[in-house]
Parts: structure tokens; C-alpha cells; sequence
């Protein structure tokens, strides 16, 4: 009798301990640190600002910043990092969680898929490059995985820099690849000087691949080769639209010289190459976000003069629409860089997170206070008509999401 009353005492006050742990999460008012820094928050419209943080284990809060007020909700679906938390991106988690960015994904009416390359290594082919897909079906929720090999006619290894691009055709998967692949003699050389970035690289390589989901074959449709002052990739941003895949690359031009930041358009049907120069130079794309037939491109911060260019291109007539420079900036020790981005009705929505080099390096469990600031910035004038700050910790712990009310 006292081993079983034990028992039941035990069981007991574990079930009691727990209850009071979840009451006491519910009971404990969390607060938002959100300051309105200028303008006026009715600025955001119908877009709210969601980002959720992990306070442990088992616990993520989701928290939406709206026009009118802020909200906490505990206990939510955690979302993917690298997407935006919509509700239809943290449904499907379980399919985006491993993927290294939101150009992996394509799709069709019925199904979802996520496309990865790894460099594997067989005992009778050598090394190889293995394709990872993972197709969800919409209407049940089964996940089907195929694992496909293709010829390995580029380097995916740290001698490479490389962008894939998937893009669904029925039965296929059509895989567009730009890689530039690193001179060895540059690599392990560091003494050597660098006029331009081209001489880091001794080739470029694009390549188009059809793998069929039925016969689990691949099969390399075109291979074409560009020398290394012709053209480059930083494997910076590239997107689908339509049948065509866009890379960003950096490109010489032939009669001035210069170096300049192109985009790079392939189709994979008819096998056209358009290429597009955006205008900034040689400066890099970090971001992008598609609208219908506008891609928005947003330049890497300029940590010295604290700006930021913002680029609207159309797709259809290959013309860009405007070109933005933000002010933004902030104390001279800190960096800022541009976490999330979306375009609508000639507003430009900005998450920017705000870091120290030192804290972002030595990070304890993400400990650290780190300020993310809101944007909203009139394209037609470029003026600033909201700017907020929230303050959180967790900076490797942090999703967020630029969300439309019916979005949520």
C-alpha cells in the first residue's frame, strides 16, 4: 500500500507542478518593447508585422504588430526560419524547414515541392551531386521524397558559389544552375592582389537539368561556359517567374569595362537568355520579393554612408519602374541588415535587425538585446511614413513575416 500511495502522491504533484507551470505562462503578462519612432503607425494599413521568438523548449510565441494595437499569442506552430510566417508557410513547416532559402520551392495547383543539391560521395561513381526533393500534396498532406542523382558537370563543393533554381512541369522538375567556380591558385593564396572580384574565379558555368519524377532519371540538357571576365555569381538572390529563372550576376560590359549587377534571365523552355542591367553598379542584391510580373530588389546596406538602395523592376518589359535609397541610419558600432521585405499598393515595407559585429559573433544562447526597426516608405516620394523599433533577444531564435490580415 505505501509503494502504490507513493505512486499516486508522485503522479500527483508532478500534475500539479506542471498545471501551475502552464498558469503561470498564461498568468504572466508578457510585454512588447515597441517604440513608434516617427510617423504614423496607421501607415502599415492592412499589413501587420508578425515575428515569432523561442522562449524554450516547448514554448514559441507568436507576436503581431498591427496599426491599431499588439498581440501575443503563446503556444503557436513554430514557422520556418528562412520564410515568412504566413499562415500557409507554417503549415507547411515540415516541408520548408530544410530548405536554404524560398527559391527552393516550386509548385503546382495540387502539390508543393522543396528541391536541395548535396555533394555526396559513392564508393563506385566518386563524388556525385544528389538532388533531395520533397513533394507535399495539398488536399492530404503526404510528403514524398525522391533522392536523384545528376551528372557532375559543376563543383557544389566550397570551391563553388552556386544558385538552382527549380521549376515544375508536370511529371518533371527542370533545375537551372549558375556556379562559379573558384581559382585554386587565388584560394590558397591569399597574399595575391585583386583588381576585380572576376579573378577569384577561373570559370562559370550554366546548366540546365530535366529530372523526371517518374523514372527518378536526370538528364543534363545544356551546359554552357563563360570565362571569368565575362561574367560571375556571388550566389546572391535568384527567383522563378513563369518558365524563366532569374540569377543575379555581376557582368562586364564590353565597352566601358565596368563591372556591373545584372540580372540574369533563362528561359528553360525556349533556351532565351535576356539580361538586364539594374543600374547600381557592382553592388549586391541580399533580398527580393515578387509581385505578379514586379520583382522588388533591395541592395546590401551601405555600412558607411547607412543607406540602402531599393530597386523595382518589370519582368514583361524589362525596365525598371524606380530605384529608392533609404536613410537608415544608426550608431556607427552597429550594422544593419534587411531580414524581410514586401511592395504593396507604392509602399515599401522593411524588418531590419541592428547588431553589434562583436555580439553577433560571440552570442551567448542569443542573449543579447537586438533592435529590429520597421519601415514603411512612400515609392513615390520616398518618403518614410512609419519607423518603429522592437526590442527582443534571440537573435538566431527570430522569424518574422510581413502579413496581410487574411494572410494570418
Amino acid at each position: 500500500m505505501d509503494k502504490r500511495f507513493s505512486k499516486i502522491f508522485l503522479v500527483t504533484v508532478s500534475l500539479a507542478m506542471i498545471l501551475i507551470i502552464i498558469s503561470l505562462s498564461f498568468i504572466t503578462k508578457d510585454t512588447i518593447e515597441i517604440e513608434d519612432i516617427s510617423g504614423d503607425r496607421s501607415a502599415l494599413g492592412d499589413m501587420n508585422i508578425v515575428y515569432q521568438k523561442r522562449k524554450g523548449m516547448y514554448q514559441t510565441d507568436s507576436i503581431i504588430i498591427s496599426k491599431d494595437n499588439e498581440i501575443i499569442k503563446k503556444y503557436v506552430k513554430e514557422g520556418a526560419t528562412d520564410f515568412s510566417l504566413s499562415k500557409e508557410n507554417i503549415e507547411n513547416r515540415e516541408l520548408l524547414q530544410y530548405c536554404n532559402d524560398k527559391n527552393n520551392i516550386c509548385e503546382t495547383e495540387d502539390e508543393i515541392a522543396s528541391v536541395s543539391l548535396y555533394n555526396t560521395y559513392s564508393p563506385y561513381n566518386g563524388d556525385e551531386i544528389t538532388v533531395y526533393i520533397d513533394i507535399k500534396n495539398k488536399k492530404s498532406s503526404k510528403i514524398q521524397n525522391y533522392e536523384i542523382a545528376i551528372d557532375n558537370t559543376i563543383d557544389i563543393n566550397a570551391e563553388s558559389i552556386y544558385q538552382a533554381l527549380p521549376i515544375r512541369d508536370n511529371d518533371n522538375i527542370y533545375l537551372a544552375i549558375i556556379s562559379s567556380v573558384h581559382d585554386e591558385d587565388f584560394i590558397e593564396d591569399e597574399s595575391k592582389f585583386l583588381d576585380n572580384e572576376m579573378e577569384i574565379y577561373k570559370q562559370t558555368y550554366l546548366s540546365l537539368y530535366k529530372i523526371n519524377l517518374s523514372s527518378k532519371q536526370s538528364k543534363c540538357l545544356i551546359t554552357k561556359s563563360y570565362e571569368p571576365d565575362e561574367m560571375y555569381t556571388n550566389g546572391e538572390v535568384g527567383f522563378v517567374k513563369d518558365n524563366v529563372a532569374y540569377f543575379v550576376t555581376h557582368i562586364k560590359d564590353e565597352i566601358s569595362k565596368e563591372i556591373n549587377t545584372c540580372l540574369f534571365g533563362f528561359n528553360i523552355i525556349t533556351k532565351d537568355i535576356n539580361i538586364i542591367n539594374l543600374g547600381i553598379g557592382n553592388e549586391s542584391i541580399s533580398n527580393y520579393y515578387v509581385n505578379e510580373n514586379e520583382v522588388l530588389l533591395s541592395c546590401e546596406v551601405d555600412q558607411v554612408s547607412r543607406t540602402v538602395k531599393n530597386l523595382v523592376l518589370d519582368l514583361n518589359s524589362k525596365k525598371i519602374i524606380n530605384i529608392n535609397e533609404i536613410d537608415i541610419k544608426s550608431n556607427e558600432e552597429y550594422n544593419r541588415c534587411i531580414l524581410e521585405m514586401r511592395r504593396d499598393n507604392d509602399k515599401l515595407y522593411l524588418i531590419m535587425g541592428d547588431y553589434k559585429d562583436d555580439d553577433y559573433l560571440e552570442y551567448d544562447y542569443g542573449s543579447i538585446d537586438v533592435d529590429y526597426y520597421i519601415y514603411v516608405i512612400n515609392e513615390k516620394d520616398n518618403k518614410t511614413l512609419y519607423s518603429g523599433k522592437v526590442t527582443e533577444k534571440n537573435i538566431y531564435s527570430m522569424a518574422f513575416g510581413i502579413i496581410k490580415n487574411e494572410e494570418l
